[in-house]
Parts: C-alpha cells; sequence; structure tokens
C-alpha cells in the first residue's frame, strides 16, 4: 500500500476536522483508536509499515485531564510512551510527523501575567502536561522530520464528539440557558493562539 497521510484519532474533534479537510482522497488513511491505539505496544509500527505514509498527523491523546491525575500512567502509555513510538515509526519510514501537543506544559510560574511564546521553557503541572512534554521530548529527539504544535481548548464544526463538550459548545449552552457566564482571562487568549514548536 502507498497512503501519502495517516490520521491518527481521525475520530476524534481534531481529527474529525482533518478528515473533512481531505475529504475523498485515496492518499489518506483515518486511523481511529480502533485502528491504532498508541497505547498498545508494536502496534502503530506494524501500521505504519504497511501505509508507508508520507505524513503522519497525531491527533490522538489520552486528553481526559482530571481522570490523567487519578490514573497517570493512563496518560503515559498513549501520550509518552505511545508517542516515542510512532516518532520511531516515523524516523525509521522517513515519514513526518505533525504531533498536536497543548498548554499545559506550562504552568508553574502561576504569577505570570504574559502569553507564552514557542521559547518559554516549559513547566507542567499536573500529570496530563507532564505525559504531553514527555511526548514532545520524544518527537524532538527521535523524529528529525517533524512539528509539534501546541494549543489550547479545541472546538469545531463536528463538536466535542465522545469526549463531552467544549469550549465553545459550553458557552453557547450557558448563554442559551440564560446562566452567567465566567472565564478566566488566559483562557480566552489561549484559545486564540496556536504555537508551533520546530526543531
Amino acid at each position: 500500500m502507498g497512503a501519502s497521510i495517516a490520521i491518527l484519532g481521525s475520530h476524534g474533534q481534531l481529527g474529525r476536522e482533518f478528515r473533512s479537510l481531505l475529504p475523498g482522497d485515496d492518499g489518506v488513511h483515518a486511523l481511529t483508536r480502533a485502528d491504532a491505539d498508541l497505547a498498545i505496544p508494536g502496534q502503530i509500527t506494524a501500521i505504519l509499515q504497511k501505509l508507508k505514509p508520507k505524513l503522519v498527523i497525531n491527533c490522538s491523546a489520552y486528553n481526559l485531564v482530571d481522570q490523567c491525575e487519578a490514573t497517570p500512567e493512563a496518560a503515559f502509555a498513549v501520550n509518552s510512551f505511545g508517542v516515542r513510538e510512532l516518532a520511531i515509526a516515523c524516523r525509521e519510514n522517513h515519514a513526518t510527523l505533525v504531533h498536536f501537543s497543548t498548554d499545559y506544559v506550562f504552568g508553574l510560574d502561576e504569577k505570570r501575567q504574559m502569553a507564552y511564546v514557542e521559547s518559554d521553557a516549559p513547566g507542567p503541572v499536573s500529570s496530563y502536561g507532564l505525559s504531553k512534554l514527555a511526548g514532545e521530548y520524544f518527537v524532538r529527539s527521535l523524529c528529525p522530520d517533524h512539528y509539534i504544535i501546541r494549543t489550547c481548548g479545541l472546538y469545531g464544526r463536528h463538536g466535542a464528539g465522545g469526549k463531552g463538550t467544549n469550549f465553545v459548545e459550553t458557552m453557547l449552552k450557558l448563554a442559551t440557558a440564560g446562566k452567567s457566564i465566567r472565564v478566566v482571562t488566559p483562557a480566552i487568549a489561549c484559545a486564540l493562539t496556536a504555537s508551533v514548536v520546530e526543531p
């Protein structure tokens, strides 16, 4: 087989947006968690060896933030060690890896008032943030041809899907219900930006 693009996590909110941007293209393989689960060692290596994509877009993640604190091993299995295997598989198959990370890699500086930039040192304060930062380091160290995109809350035409809700959907529901809406300023600023960290 000769796929040109593989989208991991194609059933999630971000993955579905990428699928809608690449409709009907025979060179695109949309892989759900059932097809390629980063928590299962060896699975992604075998899949990429079979498909031989030129570009891998990793939209998959263990991103249930509260549950990450209760079960950090589940977060690290996907966000760190699964991403490590993915980075190695991309390198071995000469594929470019586009990997999505999070603003949760920051937070240690509680008094910070300025927006973060790509060159700022990370400092996660949660298991989720730490697992995602470890994944970033694996990508940077193991896959020469990569892009790391740090982003905040996601929203789009397809909605949040199985996770429950997203920022925009929550705001619309509260407004429709006539409830008071209170949002911290950093969330507003973060929703408008995404950082791309290159090697």
